[in-house]
């Protein structure tokens, strides 16, 4: 990790770093401020519904949102709280849409975590699906002490739930079970039978597809459904099951 090295105070032209714009606000800016009502002034919006308000757009559970003012102290403690792994445990990752304030990769370094730079878009609109792609969380709880290589899967609901699941090996590797299939058993044991897609994402360059044995699993109980091929990083494909397995066997031959 280098060493942080505030820049300079004094320089020409407009500044944008760390909470500071020495510049001044933009025109827009000043307009919008103005515009702005005595009750809507020093407020932050209640905690709980605004939790859920974003849980419900990034699709995940509010246990998983923490929602801080944003200055260097509530960074930090987002950090720590969030980073410092277990003994033995996997390293945790930051996901940092870019450009973000150095102090977000700074803490991310000072707590042991792996940074995640999501780029933006050429018109520098949020990339919400890249955002969305690299958070594997349930690839990080992969056993694969044998091939090493984790694999995290999520599928999606009719009702807009998210079932995650992650591959387990065993020493005998036949009784390995592939995170698909962990995601869907858990799923279906949960008492949820309608889906619409399923996320699986791998620590590779080129899409990690289902194997056989995961497509027909999921083909016989989800149908047609979108399968999104990521790794941690961006989403690499889309495309139907039906590409996938062209020729299923299911039981409309058993009739």
């Amino acid at each position: 990790m280098s060493h942080y090295q505030k820049p300079p105070e004094l320089y020409e032209g407009l500044r944008l770093h760390q909470n500071e714009n020495t510049g001044g606000c933009s025109p827009r800016v000043i307009e919008a401020l103005a515009r702005l009502r005595p009750d809507q002034i020093g407020f932050y919006p209640p905690y709980a519904a605004a939790t859920e308000a974003v849980a419900r757009y990034l699709d995940v559970p509010t246990e998983r949102i923490t929602l801080v003012n944003g200055l260097d102290e509530g960074i930090m403690a987002v950090a720590v709280a969030y980073l410092r792994a277990a003994i033995g445990g996997p390293q945790l990752e930051a996901i940092v849409p870019e450009p973000a304030f150095e102090i977000f990769r700074f803490d991310t370094a000072v707590a042991g975590g792996r940074l995640v730079q999501v780029m933006p878009h050429a018109d520098f609109s949020f990339p919400l699906d890249e955002v969305l792609a690299a958070a594997v969380d349930a690839r990080n709880y992969a056993r694969a002490r044998f091939s090493g290589f984790k694999v995290g899967a999520a599928l999606e609901t009719s009702a807009g739930d998210v079932v995650s699941g992650c591959n387990v090996e065993n020493a005998t590797y036949g009784l390995t079970m592939c995170a698909e299939r962990v995601a869907l058993y858990k799923a279906l044991s949960e008492g949820r039978d309608a889906f619409t897609r399923i996320a699986v994402v791998a620590d590779t360059e080129d899409p990690t597809p289902p194997c056989g044995s995961c497509r027909q699993l999921l083909w016989e109980y989800c149908g047609d459904i979108e399968v999104v091929l990521a790794n941690l990083s961006e989403v690499k494909r889309r495309l139907p099951l039906s590409q996938l397995l062209p020729m299923p066997f299911d039981g409309r031959l058993l009739k």
